[in-house]
């Protein structure tokens, strides 16, 4: 903290000369009076013909000063003495030396006969390379030739003509030293005899004494590309850098490192002829030039890095070649960039490799290059040889350009693997960018968003609410289906690349062709939640003839569904025929929950018929329930206090009541009835009847099943009247539905063959078989269940009604029991 000055004298001076200081002035040169005072001075350490004085104040830079004796100064030698009166302009020494972090770059040894240059920290004071002006090398661990170490005679040196370090076109000069970019392949460190004292290769690999690699073949010229940085020194496509708090590497921009200098002392260079790829210095952030200059620094040649960065911790890169994607996560804070872990790495044959691992992540090794930056298209976002795109409603895949799919996630939250039918190269075309966007926090392609989530996960999720997969930063990966970290409550913020127009759209419009309310009404589905509040948003709609467009019906009222705001309740004027093709269109823009999304003006989807997915009998519905679950699901439940008395699941589990959910009379919940648009949700063919997935048929004279697609069956039911589980030989799907035959709906019951699911009375639902036994009573009190064989409740007591749905023909025949 206080200023000193170094005074060089021709001879050593005596020891302990009292009241040294008094003997010297220190002034302006151009005003004789105006003094800085000297509060001290001693001789150099090691070097008798050095004194410094300790001045109360900063010289100025921009002041001429000069040094004069105001007495006789004693030498080592009582003959000599330095006459008063001598004078000596004051010169601004610099050191010899350039500072990254805790390491220098410096030339060392004032004494010595030969130059040397030496690579040195201030851990430990280890040094760990010197280069010798004969160009030979002489590396560490050692603590001399430190460029810390500023007493020592083997330490820094100084420079007072101004010049102690000097940046030109590639390349920096240290005192005699030069440190240049030879060729788009070599970086030199060279004395100025002329002797190269170390080559490093863009290979990887270092070399020694090839003079034609020489840093003084040329001028310095203007500095060019040659800059010192707060964390690393850049000469052209090479970096110092202080990679963290132990390693200094040598880097070159194309990936790999050719040197590593331990603060141990240590150098480590190319194992087993492998090169390097970590410790590099090109993965650390661009920083402002403190000296030398930025400027003229070429393009990488192709010029655009391989890589998205998605919030502060992840980026999706092309790693090594073109055969490797990764999703990798930043290091950990206090951590290096080679304690990245990388989550998942995706080939080219189709293949996934998850983590952790520390190989193949963009935060600590270089990605590869190209001459196109990441690029978006339609519900696709494209990387070099890479695309994941939104396949249809259901899927992302992510491929690679020779056709492989190496992951598929799919809108119930499940994963796949390669199944080419899904390639993102199916359609060769890229395409305008819709609905592909980078945002501060996610990239959403359609349906789907790639997420930070938070800080320490990765998520692909669903815009439905199905989580397919969680990366986290440790490098473990988790799959779905689940609703957790599912990013789709993310407000969209700024755009930074791509666009988020074609987003939202109409989605579904369907009129429900069972509705038991006395005004027609339309449910609009949207691909995205719908603004609250959106006033006169019925004056935003037209339903008409799709033949006609003026034959409009007017719209009367508009409300968003409860607990569903993609959902528009649409009530008309008048009943829709179901034999005309009618379309409902936006006539202006429609705003949604993000500012930044609206459905467009001229929207238009057909308008579809829609049917329950459940067969009512009495106050009794046997009904396909939850539209959201990932498996499917079907209930028996009654509208006498919303009780649900049995459900079936499709793994062929059972689940009985009492429970309130899972009912098939609370349309708006989520566990709710679900619909369908195709026509078909009540199916009846050959003693069986098909409710959207699920099958209840007679399988044979004794037996009656409940059975899901996928050939598991729930419950068995048997004409003693016992209950049985899932067996699956008595699959209701062995056989075609076939054409209707003894399966039939009418008010009080449902006829399959020999038995009967009967609204006994208004609280009973039983399923009973013709010869008399009642295998089970579901009640509708307190949604309980009464497993047979059961006496009473017999649903064949029961009046034969009318078929309201299916067909008798052949129940007169006595089916299978005859």
């Amino acid at each position: 903290s206080t200023p000193e000055i170094l005074v060089k004298f021709s001879s050593d001076l005596a020891d302990d000369i009292k009241g040294i200081e008094d003997l010297f002035k220190v002034y302006d040169a151009a005003n004789v009076e105006s003094e800085i005072v000297i509060i001290g001075a001693a001789l150099e350490k090691g070097d008798h013909s050095t004194l410094k004085l300790a001045l109360s104040s900063e010289p100025s830079s921009e002041v001429s000063y000069q040094v004069s004796t105001v007495g006789a100064v004693p030498t080592k030698d009582p003959l000599e003495t330095v006459p008063a009166g001598s004078i000596q302009d004051l010169m601004f020494a610099s050191w010899n030396y350039l500072q990254i972090g805790n390491w220098r770059l410096a030339h060392v040894c004032t004494l010595c006969v030969n130059s040397h240059f030496s690579i040195s920290s201030s851990t430990n004071m280890n040094t760990a390379q010197i280069f010798r002006q004969d160009g030979t090398l002489h590396p560490g661990p050692r603590k001399d030739y430190n460029g810390f170490d500023v007493g020592a005679n083997t330490g820094p040196t100084y420079s007072l003509s101004g010049d102690s370090v000097q940046f030109g076109n590639l390349v920096v000069q240290v005192r005699d030293w030069r440190i240049r970019q030879i060729d788009a392949t070599h970086l030199s460190v060279t004395h100025a005899s002329g002797n190269v004292a170390r080559i490093y290769r863009s290979d990887g690999t270092v070399h020694g004494r090839v003079n034609s690699f020489s840093g003084y073949s040329k001028p310095l010229g203007e500095p060019a590309c040659a800059y010192l940085a707060e964390s690393y020194l850049q000469i052209g496509d090479w970096r110092f850098s202080v990679y963290d708090a132990t390693h200094l590497s040598v880097a070159h921009r194309d990936g790999y490192t050719s040197a590593i200098y331990r603060t141990d002392g240590t150098v480590h260079i190319m194992p087993h002829n492998r090169p390097r790829i970590d410790f590099n210095g090109w993965t650390m952030p661009t920083e402002e030039a403190l000296m030398g200059s930025d400027e003229g620094c070429a393009p990488h040649d192709p010029p655009e890095p391989n890589v998205l960065q998605i919030g502060e911790d992840w980026k999706l890169a092309q790693m090594y070649d073109v055969n490797h994607f990764s999703f990798s996560a930043r290091q950990q804070e206090g951590q290096s960039g080679n304690e990245a872990q990388t989550a998942m790495i995706f080939r080219n044959t189709g293949t996934i490799h998850p983590g952790p691992r520390f190989d193949y992540n963009a935060w600590g090794e270089v990605p590869t290059y190209s001459g196109s930056p990441p690029r978006f298209g339609a519900r696709t976002l494209e990387i070099d040889h890479w695309r994941i795109r939104q396949i249809d409603d259901t899927h992302l895949s992510i491929t690679h350009e020779d056709g492989n799919v190496a992951r598929i996630f799919r809108s119930d939250g499940t994963v796949h693997g390669n199944v080419n039918n899904f390639s993102g190269y199916a359609t060769a075309a890229l395409g305008d960018p819709t609905c592909a966007f980078l945002t501060e926090g996610f990239v959403q392609l359609g349906d789907w968003r790639l997420a930070e989530f938070d800080d320490e996960h990765l998520t692909v999720s669903h815009r439905d609410g199905k989580t397919s997969a969680i990366y986290s930063r440790s490098g473990k990966v988790s799959y779905g289906p689940t609703t957790d970290y599912n990013a789709w409550n993310f407000g969209i913020g700024d755009i930074l690349q791509g666009s988020a127009e074609g987003c939202v759209s109409i989605s579904g419009a369907s009129m429900d062709s069972q509705s038991v309310t006395s005004t027609p009404e339309i449910l609009v589905k949207f691909s995205s939640d719908l603004a609250d509040d959106i006033k006169g948003i019925e004056d935003l709609f037209k339903v008409y003839d799709a033949a006609n467009v003026e034959s409009e019906i007017v719209i009367i009222g508009a409300a968003l569904e409860k607990g569903d705001h993609s959902t528009l309740k649409l009530a008309l004027s008048s009943e829709p025929s179901s034999e005309v093709s009618y379309q409902v269109s936006t006539v202006g823009a429609v705003p949604t929950k993000d500012p930044l999304e609206t459905v467009p003006a001229g929207s238009i989807q057909d308008l579809m018929f829609a049917s329950w997915n459940y067969l009512q009998i009495g106050n009794w519905r046997l009904a396909h329930v939850c539209t959201l679950c990932v498996n499917s699901h079907f209930s028996i439940s009654s509208s006498t206090n919303m009780n649900t008395a049995q459900i079936f699941r499709q793994d062929g589990t059972l689940h009985p009541g009492p429970r309130k959910d899972y009912n098939g009379f609370d349309v708006g919940a989520n566990t709710g009835p679900t619909y369908s648009l195709s026509g078909d949700s009540v199916q009846f063919g050959n003693l069986v009847v098909q409710v959207r997935d699920w099958r209840i048929r007679q399988i044979d004279a004794t037996h009656l099943s409940v059975t899901h697609a996928s050939g598991n069956v729930s419950r068995i039911y048997r004409s003693d009247g016992t209950l049985h589980g899932k067996v699956n030989s008595y699959s209701g799907y062995q056989l075609a539905l076939g054409e209707p035959a003894c399966a039939y709906l009418a008010a009080s019951y449902l006829q399959i063959g020999d038995w009967r699911i009967g609204a006994f009375d208004a609280y009973h639902l039983s399923v009973s078989h013709r010869e008399g036994k009642t295998a089970a009573i579901y009640r509708g009190t307190d949604g309980s269940v009464l497993p047979g064989p059961q006496p009473n409740r017999d649903a064949w007591t029961i009046p034969e009604e009318d078929a309201i749905m299916g067909s008798k023909k052949g129940c007169e025949t006595s089916s299978l029991s005859a």
